[in-house]
């Protein structure tokens, strides 16, 4: 449906006349007039009544100008959104993992900085369930999580990057170990209660591998640190331990079930969702798979 005759139709109705309508729209009266007409073979009703001078709108044509004066006002709004994109204004409280505000989220803070100066972000770290609660009893506009297997009615989940799992261990040690080596060494685990932990817990279950669980740390830097020193072996996400590559030595696994997704959750029902969107989007690009 052609978008120029709907214009023509609202603006007719609004000045009474063909005339005054091509005045309006700054075309010649013909070009109303076919659109017009075109408009009426398209719908095949006719839209004014011809036998008057001038000739008066039906009310049919009332009813479809109600409508197309609500399409047009809707695509205003779309012209305005895209328009105004970079002048997007308000407060976001959000939630995030700690394995996530190691690099990446100072990457995407700048980020957000620098295109949409007008949000202003407060940010509280926490475990992913608790991160997912605050979501849904609206204490947090959103929150990076190890994307949970199920999330609350009313919840969007939106993946901003999948990410693999990775064995790190002492330089001293020579060449990174296989998994199969963490029988024989001291193993340290990540929080079983996080996220990451589970899908940790669950891949070393798929490998047949009951660890010497020597420690259980819930800082990705303590771990490393541990490590660093020869105290034992662990697996942690692979995305932090990119300022570490000259401290640890680190063997990414491969396999669907060594990786996690990482993702924005938020309600569907926030009214902060178009700053969500654009924040979403800058997430995606600082990942490296928007």
């Amino acid at each position: 449906m052609n978008l120029r005759a709907l214009r023509s139709l609202v603006a007719i109705q609004d000045s009474k006349s063909f005339v005054e309508a091509a005045q309006r729209l700054k075309i010649n009266q013909s070009a109303i007039s076919m659109q017009i007409k075109a408009l009426e073979e398209e719908l095949q009703v006719a839209l004014f009544d011809r036998s008057v001078r001038p000739p008066v709108m039906t009310p049919t044509a009332i009813a479809i100008a109600r409508s197309a004066r609500e399409i047009l006002e809707l695509l205003e709004g779309i012209r305005e959104t895209a328009e105004n994109a970079d002048a997007l204004t308000g407060r976001l409280m959000l939630g995030c993992i700690p394995t996530a505000t190691i690099g990446f989220l100072p990457n995407v803070l700048q980020a957000i900085n620098r295109r949409y100066p007008g949000i202003h972000m407060r940010v509280q770290s926490a475990l992913s369930e608790p991160l997912v609660e605050g979501v849904q009893d609206g204490t947090l506009d959103a929150a990076i999580v190890t994307e949970p297997a199920k999330l609350p009615a009313g919840l969007r989940s939106e993946i901003i990057m999948r990410e693999r799992l990775a064995l790190i261990s002492a330089f001293d040690a020579g060449t990174p170990p296989t998994v199969e080596a963490i029988l024989d060494a001291n193993f340290i685990r990540f929080n079983r209660h996080a996220g990451v932990g589970r899908i940790i817990g669950r891949f070393l279950a798929s490998r047949r591998i009951e660890p010497d669980e020597f420690m259980e740390l819930d800082s990705i830097e303590a771990i490393i640190e541990m490590v660093e020193r020869g105290i034992g072996i662990a697996i942690v996400p692979e995305r932090p331990l990119e300022s570490y590559r000259q401290r640890v030595a680190i063997r990414p696994l491969e396999g669907a079930d060594a990786q996690r997704n990482v993702s924005l959750v938020f309600h569907e029902t926030n009214a902060n969702v178009p700053l969500l969107e654009a924040v979403l989007a800058l997430f995606r690009q600082a990942s490296g798979q928007g």
